[in-house]
């Protein structure tokens, strides 16, 4: 398995678009894009801002957390043993479903 380095979640893609009651839903007619749903399976370390203010980045889920991230953004594509995991930066991350 992968382990996601500072600023990374690794994130099992799940296919429903329903959770609880609450609908993802996209429509090409309006300004927005598809939000994705996944169970985080491991998280990266906090990850320090390059610049002289070292601000810190830290990560707001937890290893089991459902959550929503965006489609287009820093992720990356891992096929391991017939199951496709996705590595996501953690400011793609838009929300936890609870």
């Amino acid at each position: 398995m992968v382990k996601p380095l500072a600023g990374y979640v690794l994130i099992e893609r799940e296919k429903e678009k329903e959770i609880g009651g609450i609908e993802i839903t996209y429509d090409p007619n309006k300004n927005h894009t598809e939000c994705l749903i996944g169970k985080v399976l491991d998280v990266g370390s906090n990850l320090e801002s390059p610049n002289s203010m070292r601000a810190i980045l830290n990560c707001q889920v937890k290893k089991g957390d459902k959550v929503i991230y965006k489609q287009f953004g820093g992720r990356h594509l891992i096929r391991e043993e017939g199951k496709e995991y996705e590595l996501i930066e953690f400011d793609n991350l838009v929300g936890v479903i609870k």
